[in-house]
This record gives C-alpha cells, sequence and structure tokens, in this order.
C-alpha cells in the first residue's frame, strides 16, 4: 500500500525559507529568502550529514558501548505504556492522511512507534538539533534516507521557538518526557495554534510536584503540581486531562477496570492529555490489543534489555555493563519494579527461549515461527504470554525501525533486512576502507588496499563470467591463503558461485575422488598435481613455474581478461549456498558442510564482536582456506572491521623463528592458532620479546591445556584464549573474552549469539555443574551435508556436537570429553582412529591392530601397536603401513609410534586394555 506524502501546505507560507536537505526540513536554521543566504546556509548543512562517517561509527559502538539507558528501556516502563489506552480511541478517530507531530524523536523509538502504529497518517517527527543519540545522521540514515518507504517526515526543530508549521494543521501531537522541561517556553501557545480543535495532545511521563518521590531522586525540569496544569485551560474549549501514570500502565497490563484523570493523584509522574473540553476522554480508556488491529505477517518482536535468560531458561535481570544502573532504574519506577521482582527466575519453555534469541537478531514474527515450525495460533498465544512476562511485546514495527532499537539498546551493529550477504559486505568493505590495506604479503611485502584489491577481484569475476560460470556453480580449489585465492573467493561471492577449498595435504587420489563425487564447474590446483589425474577437467594453476604448457591447464594470470567492464551481478540471497567444507582429513569420503551466507557473515560477526576486532588490527594468516577459521579471518573478518591480513610464505610457515620474526615485524595484534602452534612459540627463548606488540592469542581446532595457558602466560605475560566451535556451526559458538583469564583446565567460556544446553543420554537436561552432551542452537548451524538432507541437527534445531561438557553457576561452559573416539592433530585436522585401525587392519600381513590417542607436546596424536609379524620383516611392514596412510589419508596422518607386539593386550571382554599400552609405550620409549 502506499504511504501518504506531505503536503507542503502544512509549513507556515512567509518569506521565511527553511531549507530541505536529505529530505529533512532544518526548521531551526531557517534564512530570509534571499538565494546567496539560502545557498551559503544549505551548503553548511550539508557538510553536518556524513552517511559513510555515521555508519563506521555505529559499526564500531559496541567496543565502546553508551547505552542510553531509557532508550534500552523503552518500550517496556510505564512512561510508555500509560500511552497505550488511549490507541483504540485514536485508531477509530485519527483520519487517513492526518498529521500527527511528535515532538521529541531523540532516540528515535517514539517516531518509530508512531509511525507503525498510524501507517494511513504523516508522522512529523522533530528533534531539537544535532545532538544527543540520533543527531542530524542519525535521523538522515534511519529516518529520512529511505522516505520513500515510509510515512515519516523528519524536521528539525526547537520548541521554545516558534514551530513552522501552519495554522490547524495538525490531528494529534505526542511529547514524551517534554513538557516540564518547556513550561518556561511558547509551547503550549504553539500547539494550540497548530492544532485542530478536535486534536489530542498527549504528553506521556511529566514530573509534578504531586509526591515526592521515596526514595528520593533527582528529576529534570519544572516541578509543579497538576492542579496548576489542569488551571492553564480553566476558561476555554480545551481541558487538560490528568492521569496517574501508575494506573494507565496497570490499565495496559489489564490490572485494573478504570482509570480517571485525577489532578490530585498521589502519583509523582503523570500522564497529561489536553483535548477539547467537551470530549469525556475517561471513557474512551480501553486496552490495547496488537491482534485487534494488526497481524503476525506484521509482526516485529521488541526485547526487553533490561531483562536477559540464563544458561537453565530463567528470566534474569540484565548482568550486563549496566547492571547497577538498571538496579537504580526500577527503584525509581517502583511500579515496574514490582512486576519485574515477579517475574525473575521464572522458567520459560524451549520455545519461549527460542523465540527470544531469533527476536534478538531482528527477525521478523513469522520468520520466527517459521524457523521453530509453530502453528500460528499456537505461537500468538506463546507471544501474548511472553508479553504478560515482560519479555517481549509484539508491534507493527519497520524492520529498520526493529534494527535501530535493537542497537541503541545492545550497540551492536546488524546489517539491514537482507543484506547479510558477501557479495553485500565485499561492496561495503570497499566503500568504507578504501585506502586501507587488506592484504599485505609478508614474502614480497606487497601492499593491496581494500581499492586496489577489489581491482583484482574484479579481473577475476570478469574472467568467471567469460568462463561461462553462473550463479549455483562449483569451484573447487586446492592452494595456500594468497593474493590468488582469497580474490578468488570474493569474485566467487560476488556471482554467488559455491567455493571448494581443499586442503594442501589431502592425497592426489582422495582430492579426485572428491573431484568426481562434486563435478565442480572449475578447479583451481596448485602447481604440480598429477596432469595424468585431471581427466580433461576444466582446470586452472596456482603459481605458474615449472610446469608443461598445456592449453586446457591454464595458469592463474594467463587466464585472467585482459581488462574489465561492468558487468551485472547476479542477486544474492542470505540463504543462497556459499561455501562447502570438509570435517575430517582422514576419511576417503570426508562430508561436505552446507554454509550459507547468513550462515558465514553471523559467524564473522560473532568473532569480531567477541574480540573487538578493529580497524587497527593486523592478522598473520597461519591456517589455510580449507579451514572454517582460516577462510573466515582471512578474508571475511578483514572485510568487516577493514583491517588487514598479513600472509606469509609456505617457507616462513615452516619455521617457528620466522614466523616470529614475522609476528614482531609487521606488528601482529591478533594470532588465532591450535594449541600445538603456541606450544612451539611458548618454547622459543625470544618469544616474549617477540610477542610484545601482540594483542590477542585466540586458541581454535584442538584441546588447549590449562598448564599451556599457564605457562605462556607466565612466560609471555599474554593469556591464550579459548574459543569453541565446529565447522557444522560456522565456527565460533562459544568463546573466552578478553579479559576472562582463567585457568581452568576445559573452560571455553560463555555462548555468543547461540543457545546451548547439556543433555543425558535420555536428551533431558542435566544439572549445572553435571556433564552431559553439548547442544547448540542458532543460526550459524549448517543446513546439512553436501548430497544428504541431514546432518546432526534433531527434529528440534538442536546440534549435536558429541562433545561432553558441563555449564557452572556462570554459565561457564566446560568441555570435558568426546562421545567418539577420534582426535584432532597437530594441523587441527581430525583423525577418525577407527578408518585408520580399518585401513591398516586390511593389510594381509597384519594379524591384529590396536590405537592409542596420545597428547604430547600440546597435540594430540596417536600410536599403532600390531601383532603377528615376523620381527625380520618389521621395517618392511611398517614403512608399508606408513605408506598406506599417506595415499589415502595424506602425509600429515601418519603416526609418530609403530609398535609391533606379540599379542595386543586386551581386557576380558576383548577390548583393548588401555592402560597396558600405555605402559608398553613408555617402557619402549
Amino acid at each position: 500500500m502506499p504511504k501518504p506524502k506531505i503536503d507542503n501546505k502544512i509549513f507556515k507560507s512567509s518569506n521565511i525559507h527553511i531549507p530541505l536537505i536529505k529530505d529533512m526540513y532544518f526548521g531551526d536554521s531557517f534564512t530570509q529568502n534571499i538565494p546567496s543566504l539560502i545557498l551559503d546556509n544549505e551548503s553548511k548543512l550539508n557538510s553536518l550529514i556524513d552517511e559513510k562517517k555515521y555508519e563506521l561509527f555505529c559499526r564500531n559502538k559496541f567496543r565502546k558501548p553508551i547505552v542510553d539507558l531509557y532508550a534500552l528501556f523503552n518500550p517496556f516502563n510505564e512512561a510508555f505504556r500509560a500511552f497505550y489506552p488511549f490507541i483504540p480511541h485514536l485508531k477509530k478517530t485519527l483520519k487517513k492522511g492526518d498529521y500527527i507531530l511528535d515532538l521529541s524523536n531523540r532516540t528515535g523509538w517514539t517516531t518509530s512507534f508512531l509511525s507503525a502504529l498510524f501507517p494511513e497518517q504523516i508522522i512529523i517527527s522533530m528533534w531539537e538539533g544535532n545532538t544527543d543519540v540520533l543527531g542530524y545522521n542519525g535521523l538522515n540514515y534511519w529516518f529520512a534516507k529511505n522516505k520513500e518507504n515510509t510515512n515519516i517526515q523528519v524536521v528539525i526543530g526547537k520548541l521554545d521557538m516558534p514551530l513552522p508549521f501552519a495554522d490547524e494543521t495538525v490531528a494529534m501531537a505526542f511529547g514524551l518526557d517534554v513538557l516540564h522541561h518547556q513550561m518556561r517556553s511558547i509551547l503550549l501557545d504553539e500547539l494550540e495554534r497548530i492544532c485542530q480543535k478536535d486534536a489530542l495532545v498527549f504528553f506521556p511521563h511529566v514530573h509534578t510536584a504531586n509526591a515526592e518521590p521515596f526514595p528520593y531522586f533527582k528529576r529534570g525540569g519544572d516541578l509543579l503540581h497538576a492542579k496548576e496544569y489542569e488551571a492553564l485551560y480553566k476558561n476555554s474549549d480545551k481541558k487538560f486531562n490528568i492521569y496517574s501514570e501508575p494506573e494507565l500502565f496497570k490499565k495496559s497490563k489489564n490490572m485494573v477496570e478504570l482509570v480517571k484523570s485525577n489532578a490530585n493523584s498521589l502519583d509523582y509522574n503523570c500522564l497529561m492529555a489536553i483535548g477539547p473540553e467537551r470530549l469525556d476522554l475517561d471513557e474512551k480508556i480501553q486496552n490495547f490489543d496488537y491482534f485487534d488491529y494488526f497481524n503476525l505477517l506484521q509482526g516485529q518482536l521488541v526485547i526487553n534489555y533490561i531483562l536477559e535468560i540464563d544458561s537453565q531458561n530463567k528470566i534474569q535481570l540484565n548482568n550486563g555493563i549496566l547492571k547497577d544502573e538498571i538496579v537504580a532504574l526500577l527503584i525509581n519506577h517502583p511500579v515496574y519494579k514490582d512486576i519485574i521482582d515477579k517475574i525473575v527466575n521464572h522458567q520459560l519453555t524451549e520455545i519461549e527461549a527460542k523465540i527470544c534469541y531469533w527476536a534478538r537478531l531482528n527477525y521478523s514474527a513469522t520468520e520466527i515461527s517459521e524457523k521453530i515450525g509453530i502453528e500460528p495460533m499456537v505461537f500468538i498465544e506463546t507471544i501474548k504470554s511472553l508479553e504478560k512476562l515482560e519479555i517481549l511485546q509484539i508491534l507493527p514495527l519497520d524492520p529498520e525501525h526493529l534494527r535501530l532499537q535493537n542497537f541503541i539498546s545492545t550497540q551492536i551493529w546488524k546489517e539491514p533486512k537482507g543484506k547479510s550477504n558477501l557479495q553485500y559486505l565485499w561492496k561495503k568493505s570497499v566503500s568504507l576502507y578504501s585506502n586501507e590495506n587488506y592484504i599485505i604479503t609478508n614474502f614480497d611485502n606487497n601492499e593491496y588496499t581494500y581499492a586496489d584489491f577489489d581491482q583484482i577481484v574484479r579481473f577475476v569475476t570478469e574472467t568467471l563470467v567469460k568462463n561461462d560460470m553462473k550463479k549455483g556453480d562449483l569451484v573447487m580449489l586446492q592452494a595456500k591463503a594468497g593474493v590468488e585465492t582469497i580474490s578468488l573467493f570474493w569474485a566467487c561471492m560476488n556471482l554467488g558461485l559455491v567455493f571448494i577449498p581443499i586442503s594442501e595435504d589431502m592425497p592426489p587420489e582422495s582430492l579426485m575422488d572428491l573431484v568426481n563425487s562434486f563435478n565442480p564447474n572449475l578447479l583451481f590446483l596448485k602447481n604440480g598435481f598429477p596432469k595424468q589425474m585431471l581427466l580433461n577437467r576444466k582446470t586452472v594453476f596456482i603459481e605458474s613455474f615449472d610446469f608443461e604448457n598445456d592449453p586446457k591447464l591454464t595458469y592463474f594470470s594467463d587466464w585472467l581478461v585482459d581488462e574489465i567492464t561492468d558487468i551485472n551481478l547476479p542477486e544474492i540471497s542470505e540463504n543462497d549456498l556459499a561455501l562447502i567444507l570438509f570435517t575430517s582429513g582422514s576419511t576417503s569420503n570426508p562430508k561436505g558442510v552446507q554454509l550459507n551466507h547468513a550462515q558465514l557473515f553471523q559467524s564473522t560477526e560473532n568473532i569480531v564482536q567477541a574480540y573487538n576486532w578493529d580497524i587497527t588490527d593486523r592478522y598473520l594468516v597461519i591456517a589455510d582456506l580449507d579451514s572454517m577459521s582460516g577462510l573466515r579471518n582471512t578474508c571475511l573478518v578483514t572485510a568487516l572491521t577493514g583491517s588487514v591480513a598479513i600472509v606469509p610464505s609456505f617457507e616462513q610457515t615452516l619455521h617457528t623463528g620466522n614466523m616470529l620474526d614475522c609476528i614482531y615485524e609487521y606488528n601482529i595484534s591478533i594470532l588465532a592458532a591450535n594449541p600445538a602452534f603456541y606450544y612451539q612459540l611458548y618454547i622459543r627463548h625470544d618469544s616474549k620479546s617477540k610477542l610484545a606488540k601482540l594483542r590477542l592469542a585466540l586458541s581454535t581446532g584442538g584441546k588447549l591445556t590449562a598448564d599451556l595457558k599457564k605457562n605462556f602466560y607466565e612466560k609471555t605475560s599474554k593469556y591464550i584464549l579459548n574459543y569453541y566451535g565446529l565447522t557444522e556451526t560456522s565456527g565460533i559458538c562459544i568463546y573466552e573474552p578478553p579479559g576472562f583469564n582463567d585457568f581452568k583446565e576445559g573452560i571455553i567460556g560463555i555462548p555468543i549469539n547461540c543457545l546451548i544446553k547439556i543433555v543425558d543420554v535420555d536428551g533431558n537436561r542435566v544439572e549445572q555443574g553435571k556433564e552431559g552432551e553439548l547442544f547448540i542452537y542458532g543460526n550459524t548451524i549448517s543446513n546439512g551435508y553436501w548430497g544428504e538432507n541431514k546432518n546432526k541437527t534433531d527434529e528440534s534445531g538442536w546440534y549435536h556436537t558429541g562433545d561432553l561438557a558441563k555449564i557452572d553457576e556462570k554459565g561457564i561452559v566446560y568441555l570435558a570429553g568426546r562421545k567418539s573416539e577420534f582426535i584432532k592433530n597437530a594441523q587441527s585436522k581430525i583423525v577418525n582412529l577407527s578408518e585408520i585401525e580399518q585401513t591398516v587392519r586390511s593389510l594381509s600381513v597384519v594379524n591384529d591392530v590396536g590405537l592409542l590417542p596420545l597428547f604430547q607436546n600440546e597435540s594430540e596424536t596417536y600410536a599403532i601397536f600390531i601383532s603377528g609379524i615376523d620381527s625380520a620383516e618389521s621395517e618392511i611392514i611398517t614403512d608399508k603401513i606408513r605408506k598406506t596412510i599417506e595415499n589415502k589419508f595424506g602425509k600429515k596422518m601418519i603416526p609418530n609410534t609403530i609398535l609391533i607386539l606379540d599379542s595386543l593386550p586386551r581386557t576380558s571382554n576383548g577390548k583393548l586394555n588401555k592402560q597396558k599400552l600405555t605402559e608398553l609405550l613408555t617402557n619402549n620409549q
């Protein structure tokens, strides 16, 4: 339905010129209607509005959050809810195209709310200048930039000056927390002039002198008794209707039957409504029910951020940085505090917790009901239950206005609807950070700014188009992170291609099995891959040296087009498949985890928020693009934050000393590596001095022990911070925040943007402190494996990690082991021991086989025990075992130890006696 448009006849007709800049009228910056004055005035105002600067400011707010407490408190407090009982009357009486004047759109909430409730009317959104929460930039970004899609017109104007509107043009006015601040101004006279005869003017939250607050707190403005307000219109056809704010709040929650105007109320905060003397406003007060006027499709769920849900799904007061301020705020709002006191520790159902989870991520009511898979009527009843618990409200908000409310309440920036895709991310990054460095190749010291790199990405994008690549086509890559591979990734994201990175360590036979299984449209391989295995596939080689020339096997540099043109990029959906990563490096049939654009985007936002990654950070690329952390941190996190990735050469990565030199010389601020890498740094004599400039040492991809954390800190003064996540969960779900600094064994931290639970063998939640399997729920869970319509997610959306864990009373998570037997080696590759055993057992020369997982030098490894071997052939047999494992699983899957025994020790039930094996291994070392 088209939105009503403003008629400029609403403004005064005079020789005064009101500037219109960025679709905002500047009623506080008028001039005489003289061209030179107008031009000078508009130029100055234009210079004050910078959309790029404002967006960068907002994106970085979470690093130093300054939450406006009252903005966070909207729309739940009694000051706002006092207006709700008048909404039914206004819905009946306001006419299509009427003007509603919002006198004080300080945080954006009042205009958002009025615009949503009254979509057929025009909202005139006023603010007093370039100050406070929004200012000119905020009003422009959230309310004026997309004016054609809203019923809102922004007008800048001061309330203590004549208002710039014509007589009798406004059908309703709304001034939250305004009146007691304006009793020494001309506001009331101006409102009487511009309002129509039957107009209502609402002043929610007026401080009065009717009663002294207890306990006392300072209140702003002129404190007048309500009877002094009432007397202002004694000899007029207007009157002041004066209502107790707590009584109206109770009416909005169906806690009282009748509310009447009463200037002698003993409550010290009132709602005052000016209306025609003949109107009995008391009779018009009734309960407002969203579903009487709007349907589920129009609904957005507004979360109450003074509350939170703990790990056991119980309601608690927000325990974050504003905990003390929230407690003080509630003391000053006793009627609301009574409500909150009754619901703290209330146990939510799992469905209720899931609704709150998705609402925090800005999903609409219908999107949430679809994601949870709940019938609409049941969903509506659940929403009503949550409204009674003050956890949320359903309102017909514009999605952008919900996004604003959540941003102001959390200081965390979320992308606009439909923009959580990687094509948009790259375009936005180039726009915001064009002159900042994106990639520096350490081995030749080449620097590429975002603008430079975008040129390379455009060349690759156009070349892919010239090779007939279309959205949804598969691109498979086996090569290390570098300029070619990173630019190829972004070109694929531009075109909606599916990027499939493969480990460089994967044996050629295993890789060709994958190639034949996936049948990629285009294949990129490292130089030196056996040409005879390519089977005439369309192939491009990375690194162009020492390879026989062949027209079907193109080097990357020769493959690129000579020039670029403007090409139309396809539209990318958040749900489009973007990436396939493989979960196992130890199996001939690894599972391809499918990840879409939204999942990768959320994973990137998670780690940025977790570790305050920003434009000043310098990240050293250690992991390759075939790992979740390697690809996300190298390509995506840098792009989201405008930071730079330092790419070392392959030779540099082979020597810890060279890596330490690189960390020091390039001022690396963030490392993300597995524990084995940190152990190698720890044993170096020069690690303290070379790591002096490091800001964050992040660990993932393996078991981080308390001993390593403690020893590393004692030597380098740097804490290693753990973060946890599987490929199927897009890489980060739980993390140790900066400042956590805990040396307890198994600790992995607190959840980020996900729900977790610990369950027993029957699937029931265990008590705090008890061990069970860790389950994850959220929007980063993979949709399944390639070629399969399933993963380890149950019908209700919980992902079964296979990891054993526990949660303490503070909500901190500890890993306790695994349900199934596998290890992650020093390269963070999963080694499924049963598959290794099966492969070795299949050799005819072996009688019995056993595998023993080990933990050495802060990494997991294993030993193989075999029996039935002639001692004269032991060296030949062990070489054959190593070669078989290398050919099938890769060189890095070969164990350090193969021990030949006369027979393997087993228990009475036939299982390996691992204690005996450990003793035998120790005795042979």
